[in-house]
């Protein structure tokens, strides 16, 4: 399987999920935020931790 950088994929039982990063394979869960760094680069956060950590602005 080929995913791009920042493309999360899941298994079809849910679960565990995985996002190819820079620095390779990170895990992720269903729900977890996506952020994208200034040079393009991708990683999970938390749910809980993203909202406690972020403001919504509109």
């Amino acid at each position: 399987m080929s995913l791009d950088c920042g493309e999360p994929w899941f298994p079809e039982n849910g679960g565990t999920g995985y996002l190819n990063t820079k620095e390779g394979p990170m895990r992720v869960h269903k729900g977890d935020y996506i952020a994208t760094g200034i040079e393009g680069e991708h990683w999970a956060i938390d749910k809980d931790i993203f909202e406690r950590t972020y403001e919504r602005c509109d």
